[in-house]
């Protein structure tokens, strides 16, 4: 069964809200598993790829809890995926007897699973990124090492690196790493703005976010030449941040072509007020 016939026979589109079944990836050279989750709507012309925050267990439940929050504001396929050594991923895998650190196994993964999406007949210009949080670091980098350009990057709670978070140790933990030398966002983005390709990003934070201040927002966004629109809510919670801002992100994935070198700030009186997780 080739690849796009494996995708159209485990891809459960669901209308009665049975389970959507996690699927597993095979890493290359024997590296172990990726689980991963996938819903393609019928009509879907856009895909969200999500790297979630706290390198927390993706299920069933998560890609749902993704899908509503977009639905029905703008009709798209999601994927989401588990870490390394989360869900039924496998850990690390090994190079030369010595292992790898997890930031790589991570990108890695990431690369594999757009390869999926690739053969499943999605170009990079229908698929728009999302990190959330911890999630960032990784998107940042697929940002950054592509070869031609998303049709959006939307980076919600983005840091300039991890060790400049005041969580860095906790942060650490969840990665499973002490180092998280790849994922340094503000160098990567310095880097990224010096090439032709323009690749269009979204920051969206808080002024009330006490986990990752909105200091990292300002200095990605005085980056020179970056092509960046900055979203700053008022005084939401880094736990808030993501749900509070659903009619923005909405609003980019129904239409990736947003303006950018600009800074929009959303007064708490227009700030939809929904309950959620980072």
């Amino acid at each position: 069964m080739g690849l796009v016939q494996h995708f159209l026979w485990n891809t459960m589109v669901n209308l009665q809200g049975s389970a959507i079944e996690a699927k597993l990836a095979k890493r290359p050279d024997d590296g172990g598993v990726i689980e991963y989750y996938y819903d393609r709507p019928n009509g879907s012309q856009i895909l969200v790829f999500v790297c979630t925050g706290k390198a927390r267990v993706n299920d069933d439940a998560a890609l749902k809890n993704w899908s509503s929050f977009l639905e029905p504001h703008v009709p798209c396929a999601v994927m989401i995926h588990n870490y390394p050594g989360r869900g039924k991923s496998s850990n690390c895998r090994y190079k030369d007897s010595s292992q790898i650190s997890i930031e790589e196994q991570i990108l890695e993964d990431n690369q594999t699973l757009l390869q999926l999406l690739r053969d499943d007949g999605w170009a990079m210009s229908q698929i728009v990124l999302i990190g959330n949080s911890i999630g960032n670091g990784p998107v940042v980098d697929m940002l950054c090492d592509a070869k031609e350009p998303f049709a959006h990057t939307i980076l919600i709670s983005p840091y300039k690196n991890l060790h400049s978070l005041s969580i860095f140790l906790e942060v650490a933990k969840h990665l499973g790493s002490s180092e998280a030398a790849a994922f340094n966002s503000y160098s990567k983005l310095q880097e990224l703005v010096k090439s032709d390709t323009k690749q269009p990003v979204s920051l969206i934070s808080s002024d009330g976010d006490a986990t990752i201040s909105s200091k990292h927002s300002e200095d990605i966004f005085g980056i020179k030449n970056c092509w960046c629109t900055w979203y700053c809510l008022q005084g939401v919670s880094h736990r808030h941040t993501r749900p509070a801002a659903r009619d923005v992100i909405s609003g980019i994935v129904r239409d990736p072509k947003t303006q950018p070198n600009k800074k929009v700030d959303i007064a708490a009186s227009s700030i939809l007020q929904v309950d959620g997780s980072d």
